[in-house]
């Protein structure tokens, strides 16, 4: 019995010493998570909730879709959200309210990829994103057990750990305890220069990619496969079987992404057609606002604040046709293409953006998204600018295999379709 009391002191003594850590250590202030699952519990009750990951969170005004709706809209996104960590939040949302509606979003980046063995399993700050703000023991955990590996148990259960957001820098400790002690920490605003929250779950960025000035290098875009992952595909089980008991309308869509960042992903019809199949055998659409027809939905590069995900600009644009859709105002043969091939194919011969990679030390490779396959019709201007101004090393050239002197340290180029100018991207070399 002695031996019992020792070891229950011992584990109640550290528990505390980590949360009096966690105090001091966690530098989650200006997580936009924290602020939407603070609101997530501060609503009187959610009649329409959009699930997933960052693109709802930048996906619509959840203030102007509620006069669609006619009932309160709260998006519960966070940054990388995996589909299970969807799921626990939507057992914590059907606890809590009574739900008219459920809008998931599918978005492709959290679907595919290479199936993760349960015993290889990490930690990584989506999952604990969305792990600690969950109020609900039973599901938080639930979810936790599932997400790592048991070897990692202990993390997952500590407030400090790997991938806490734990900030061990000293000026940064100080300003945390700062607004944690006067109580700035628990007034929920959002700090960011170019960027609001609105209540309901919701990020604006009021940055906007300039038109035609798309650029990324491989390693930073999401290639599309023929598999949808297993976990995902689980997950979305489990919330169809929820809404399912619980009678609650499942709707799955995916938001507007830029039609650089789908070219540049791979064949986008992939995903779509694997997506629908899957959702085909328990009785559900998949509705792909990607696909929407330009006279309902133009976006454009200004729409977007990076390659795949709208600024305010672009959520004031689709917020109205989501609800119109959604409340039977717009017919679906009316707003969608069949395919995103179809699509392309009925827009003028662009380039969408370059993706460029580096070959070595003084040479990149091109490759212009195009939705021609003319290659031949796409020529460039290449400058390098340094401390002098800019130096034209390329004009009018079909080459996409570009050198320069090592010292060059930002590129700028210009895309040509034939003869017509389509994009001009400054290239800082190092981030590439």
């Amino acid at each position: 019995m002695y031996r019992f009391l020792k070891v229950s002191f011992f584990i109640i003594i550290f528990f505390i010493i980590c949360n009096i850590l966690s105090f001091f250590l966690r530098n989650d202030r200006n997580k936009y998570a924290r602020l939407v699952m603070q609101d997530f519990y501060d609503q009187e009750n959610i009649d329409f909730l959009l699930c997933g990951a960052s693109h709802v969170a930048h996906g619509i005004n959840p203030q102007l879709a509620k006069e669609y709706f006619s009932g309160n809209v709260f998006c519960s996104g966070t940054s990388a959200q995996k589909m299970p960590a969807t799921y626990a939040v939507l057992k914590e949302a059907i606890n809590k309210y009574k739900l008219k509606k459920v809008f998931v979003d599918l978005d492709f980046g959290m679907a595919i990829g290479q199936q993760i063995k349960f015993f290889d399993k990490k930690p990584s700050v989506d999952i604990y994103l969305v792990s600690t703000y969950l109020k609900n023991k039973l599901i938080k955990y639930e979810y936790l057990l599932k997400a790592t590996s048991p070897k990692y148990y202990l993390n997952s259960i500590l407030p400090i750990g790997v991938d806490k957001q734990i900030e061990l820098n000293p000026i940064t400790i100080v300003k945390n305890l700062k607004s944690k002690t006067t109580g700035e920490y628990y007034d929920y605003n959002y700090e960011a220069i170019n960027a609001s929250y609105v209540r309901g779950g919701v990020i604006m960025e009021t940055e906007s990619i300039k038109d035609g000035s798309f650029y990324a290098s491989s390693k930073n875009i999401t290639t599309i496969t023929n598999n949808l992952n297993e976990d995902w595909k689980n997950a979305i089980k489990k919330i169809i079987l929820i809404c399912e008991e619980n009678n609650i309308p499942l709707i799955f869509y995916s938001s507007p992404i830029s039609d650089f960042f789908l070219n540049a992903s791979g064949n986008y019809d992939i995903y779509i057609s694997n997506v629908r199949q899957f959702l085909r055998e328990y009785g559900y659409q998949f509705y792909d606002f990607s696909l929407c027809k330009e006279e309902y939905l133009t976006l454009s590069d200004y729409n977007f604040y990076d390659n795949n995900h709208l600024n305010k600009t672009g959520i004031e644009k689709f917020t109205p046709v989501f609800c119109k859709f959604f409340t039977g105002k717009i017919d679906q043969k009316d707003l969608f293409y069949d395919s995103y091939s179809e699509k392309i194919q009925n827009q003028k011969s662009c380039v969408y953006g370059l993706v460029i990679d580096k070959e070595n030390e003084s040479s990149i490779k091109i490759q212009p998204m195009v939705n021609s396959t003319n290659q031949e019709d796409i020529c460039f201007d290449i400058f390098e600018i340094n401390k002098k101004g800019e130096n034209q090393i390329y004009k009018k050239t079909n080459n996409t295999t570009i050198s320069y002197p090592k010292s060059t340290k930002k590129l700028k180029i210009i895309s040509y379709y034939k003869t017509e100018k389509q994009t001009e991207c400054i290239i800082e070399l190092g981030t590439i």
